[in-house]
C-alpha cells in the first residue's frame, strides 16, 4: 500500500472516530445512573438502566416540544423544497443580469445573526396576533429552508449535462417535463443533501424558537434545554437521554428521505443519464452500445415525437447490453462505442429522396 493512501485512510479513520465517539458516549451515558456518570474515572462496567429515557418519554412537555418540532420543520422543508428548487432551477437554467445578484440575496439571509432577525419577526408577530404559534414558525423557518435549498441547489442543476435537456425539448417536452423528469432525477444525490442540510438547520435552531414561542409552541431543543438545573443536581442521564432523543428524529428523516427519493427517482435517472446516447447516436448515424447502464433505445420515441430524425433513426442502431445498473456520474457521447456509420443504401433511403 502506497504511503499516501496509508495516511489518507489513517486520516479518515481518525475522523470518523471524532465524529462517532460524542454520540456513543451520549448513548452510552443516557443508560447510566447520575452516580455511575460523575465518577473521575469513567465506569466502562455498568448496571444499564432505562429509567432517564422512560422519564424523557413520559413527560407530556417533552411530547408537545417533539410534535412542535416535527410539525414546524417537516412543512417548513416540505415548503423549501416546493419554492426553492424550482427557483434554483430557473436561477441555474434562465440566467439573466440579475443571476448573480438574486445568489447573492439568497446568500445574505444567512449573513445576520439570529438575533438580529428574532427581535423584528417577535414585533412582527405579537403585531399580527400569531406569537407563540405553529404558523409563525413554520413561516419563519420556511424563510431559511428556500435560502438553504436554492444556495445548494443551483450549483447542482448547473452541473447537469445541457445537452440531455436540450435533447427533451426536441422531443417535444415542456419545461416543467424537463425539471421533473430530466434535471431532477439527475440532480437528486446532491438535492437531497441539501434537503437534508436545511431540515438540520431548523431541526437544531434554538433562538429564533426561543424568541417566537413562549409556553405553547416550544420546539424540542427548548424542552431539552429547561431539563438542566444549576450547581450540582443536574441530571446528566436525564440530559443524555434527551439529546438522544432530539438527535433520532433527524437520523430517521435521513434515512427515509434518501431510501424514498432514491427508490423515485432511480429508474427516471436511469433514463435520463441514457437519454444523451440515444440522441448521440441519432446524430452521428452510428452502430453504438451503451454498455455503462441498462437502458432502452430512443429511436421509437424519436420517430413517434419528431419527424425530423425519422430518416436518421432509419440509418442507426442502439443496442443496449444491460451490464450494470448503475450510472456514471456525468453524461456524454463518451457512453456510446460508436462503430463506422454505415453507409445509406437504395433501399433504405426515403421515398422523398428517391
Amino acid at each position: 500500500m502506497r504511503p499516501g493512501r496509508l495516511i489518507g485512510k489513517i486520516i479518515l479513520a481518525f475522523a470518523g472516530f471524532m465524529a462517532v465517539f460524542p454520540l456513543a458516549w451520549t448513548a452510552v451515558n443516557s443508560l447510566k445512573n447520575n452516580v455511575d456518570i460523575i465518577t473521575r474515572v469513567p465506569r466502562l462496567v455498568f448496571t444499564p438502566t432505562f429509567d432517564n429515557i422512560s422519564y424523557i418519554i413520559g413527560r407530556d412537555s417533552v411530547m408537545t416540544g417533539l410534535y412542535n418540532s416535527v410539525i414546524s420543520c417537516g412543512v417548513a422543508v416540505l415548503i423549501g423544497v416546493m419554492l426553492g428548487l424550482p427557483a434554483a432551477y430557473a436561477v441555474a437554467r434562465y440566467p439573466n443580469r440579475f443571476a448573480g445578484d438574486i445568489q447573492f440575496f439568497v446568500l445574505s439571509l444567512r449573513f445576520l445573526p439570529p438575533v438580529a432577525v428574532a427581535i423584528p419577526l417577535m414585533v412582527i408577530w405579537l403585531q399580527i396576533g400569531l406569537y407563540d404559534t405553529l404558523p409563525a414558525l413554520i413561516v419563519t423557518y420556511s424563510l431559511l429552508t428556500i435560502s438553504v435549498i436554492m444556495w445548494l441547489a443551483i450549483p447542482a442543476f448547473q452541473a447537469v449535462p445541457k445537452e440531455i435537456e436540450e435533447a427533451a425539448f426536441v422531443d417535444g417536452y415542456g419545461a416543467y417535463s424537463v425539471f421533473w423528469r430530466i434535471a431532477l432525477p439527475v440532480a437528486a444525490r446532491s438535492l437531497i443533501g441539501a434537503v437534508a442540510f436545511s431540515f438540520v438547520l431548523v431541526w437544531n435552531e434554538f433562538l429564533i424558537a426561543l424568541m417566537l414561542s413562549s409556553s405553547n409552541a416550544k420546539t424540542l431543543p427548548i424542552v431539552a434545554s429547561e431539563l438542566s438545573q444549576q450547581g450540582m443536581n443536574v441530571p446528566w442521564g436525564i440530559l443524555n437521554a434527551s439529546v438522544v432523543l432530539l438527535s433520532l428524529p433527524p437520523l430517521l428523516f435521513l434515512g427515509v428521505l434518501s431510501g424514498f427519493l432514491n427508490s423515485v427517482f432511480r429508474q427516471k435517472r436511469l433514463d435520463a443519464r441514457t437519454y444523451l446516447c440515444g440522441h448521440w447516436c441519432l446524430r452521428k448515424k452510428a452502430n453504438c452500445r451503451c454498455a455503462r447502464s441498462r437502458c432502452r433505445s430512443t429511436s421509437d420515441r424519436a420517430m413517434s415525437r419528431s419527424p425530423s430524425t425519422r430518416s436518421a433513426s432509419a440509418a442507426a442502431t442502439c443496442t443496449i447490453t444491460p451490464m450494470a445498473r448503475s450510472a456514471a456520474m456525468s453524461c456524454g457521447p463518451r457512453w456510446c462505442s460508436a462503430t463506422k456509420p454505415r453507409e445509406r443504401s437504395s433501399r433504405s433511403a426515403p421515398m422523398s429522396a428517391r
